[in-house]
């Protein structure tokens, strides 16, 4: 029998335990320490020997066309590539719910809601790409280290993914 009550549920203490993780998460600061060139970090490492790029998370010291200290360049696009990776993680998520959303009362509506929120968060990754390149830092596209950088983190069975993907 269908509800008449349309009220969200009761957050219970399991569903405040989740947000205070992803408050931890975060702890008001951006992970600023994690740039430059790290072998051990997925994506960074290369096998092309005739390939010369310039590294993930490294800002150009001179050519990137805007006319602000190296310093200011980098740390701003540090923080955009923080909350890049953050949008990737959350598109992830609205993708899987997107393909998984069910129920005679609801589908239509959820499938809708998350198509545009898809639309819409891959729109912003574009133009936080787009700023990122333009002060001339090369963002982070590896996706275990774009997870690692995330604030927001994934969830598979009511686990929170670590800088490591879990087996199952």
């Amino acid at each position: 029998m269908m509800q008449n009550n349309l009220q969200p549920p009761t957050p219970t203490m399991q569903d405040m335990h989740i947000v205070a993780q992803d408050m931890k998460a975060f702890q008001s600061q951006f992970k600023l320490g994690k740039f430059g060139f790290d072998p051990k970090m997925p994506g960074h490492a290369t096998e092309h020997t005739m390939i010369v790029r310039q590294q993930p998370r490294t800002a150009k010291k001179i050519g990137s066309g805007i006319s602000l200290p190296f310093e200011v360049r980098q740390e701003m696009a540090l923080m955009l590539d923080e909350h890049q990776c953050a949008l990737t993680v959350a598109l992830h998520q609205y993708n899987k719910h997107h393909g998984h959303s069910e129920g005679a009362e609801g589908f239509i509506s959820l499938h809708l809601l998350l198509e545009e929120h898809i639309e819409q968060t891959t729109k912003h990754i574009d133009e936080v790409g787009e700023r990122v390149a333009r002060l001339g830092v090369v963002s982070t596209a590896h996706p275990v280290t774009q997870h690692e950088l995330s604030y927001t983190k994934s969830r598979t069975g009511g686990q929170v993914f670590g800088s490591r993907l879990l087996a199952q």
